[in-house]
Formats: C-alpha cells, sequence, structure tokens
C-alpha cells in the first residue's frame, strides 16, 4: 500500500452508515463514566454523531451486508479536537466477507482484509482543521460476483472498524458516518 489517506469536504452522495445508530462502539453511553457519547448535531446528516471523551480500549465497528459487486473507498466523516490525546496509534481496517446460508463442512469462503495504521501526523492535520471531514481511507476494496456453493448462492458483506488496544489514554474525536463509496 502506498500513501496515505484523503481528506476532503463532507457531502453526502453516497449511503452512508450513521455510526450513532448502527456501529457498536466500546463503551458507549456507559452510565458510569464518559467515554463515549450519543449527541445530538445538526451538522450531521442523520443528526446524532459519538463523541469520544476518553477510553483505553477504542473499538469501533459497523458492517454493510451484502454490497453489490464492485470497488469501493471507506469514508469515514469525523472531526479531531485541536486538544485530542492518544489518536495517533489507531488502526483503520475493512474486511470483505463471503457468506453462503448454508455452508458445506469446510466450506472457507472469500475474506480479504486492509488495514491502515494512522499517524500522528493525521491527527495533527485533522485537528488543525476542526471541522467535519471525509477521511478516505489508501485501499480499494473488491467484492467479487457471487457464486454457487451448492444450491446456495454467495453474497459479501463488509466490516469496517477503526480500533487501538493499546492501553493509552485516548480523546478529542466525533464520528459521524461511514460509507462505500463505488470506485
Amino acid at each position: 500500500m502506498t500513501g496515505g489517506p484523503t481528506i476532503g469536504l463532507c457531502f453526502n452522495p453516497w449511503p452512508r452508515k450513521p455510526l450513532a445508530k448502527d456501529a457498536e462502539i466500546s463503551w458507549l453511553d456507559a452510565t458510569d463514566a464518559l467515554y463515549w457519547k450519543t449527541e445530538e448535531n445538526k451538522e450531521s446528516y442523520t443528526g446524532k454523531i459519538v463523541t469520544l471523551y476518553q477510553v483505553c480500549f477504542f473499538n469501533v465497528k459497523t458492517t454493510f451486508s451484502t454490497v453489490s459487486p464492485g470497488t469501493y473507498d471507506v469514508v469515514w466523516r469525523l472531526k479531531v479536537h485541536p486538544e485530542h490525546k492518544g489518536l495517533t496509534n489507531l488502526k483503520f481496517t475493512a474486511e470483505v466477507i463471503e457468506q453462503v446460508k448454508k455452508a458445506p463442512s469446510g466450506f472457507k469462503g472469500y475474506n480479504k482484509l486492509e488495514t491502515y495504521d494512522s499517524n500522528e501526523a493525521l491527527f495533527k492535520d485533522l485537528a488543525s482543521k476542526y471541522r467535519w471531514v471525509d477521511l478516505t481511507l489508501p485501499f480499494k476494496i473488491t467484492i467479487p460476483e457471487e457464486r454457487l456453493i451448492g444450491d446456495e448462492s454467495t453474497w459479501y458483506d463488509v466490516e469496517v472498524k477503526i480500533f487501538d488496544h493499546s492501553g493509552y489514554w485516548k480523546s478529542g474525536l466525533s464520528l459521524d458516518n461511514v460509507c462505500l463509496r463505488p470506485y
């Protein structure tokens, strides 16, 4: 993989998964402490965002089900606070997972994992903008055509994640949504 992610201003031509509704986020809206919080936001396409106040175990995941064949960019809509902390080692991943309703014994479907390891320069740049941006990851994912396994057709899901389980405290990030943009 060459290069880094590209940063653009947000606009909404593609279907997006709202993270406040559709994501699995460790420690979201916990009652005993303020880690991640769902918040109303007029700049959000859906009216709600998730904001990171502080966590050690950073884990955000969502799945796009039954994705059509083609090539896609993974685009996260996010905002980084100028006084963020610990975001330098976040890993962004996208995994294409082949599914079949009745898999025969020993079935090993097509799985492809792409990863981008972020760095301090990226978050410093995003924090200097302190506005919502579309962060396009520096890889493409390809969804193959469906195939027959026995009498069953396959389909493909795409799981996208941002995570860092290093144990360092992280703060100062807001997430709105993620999309798969046809390439």
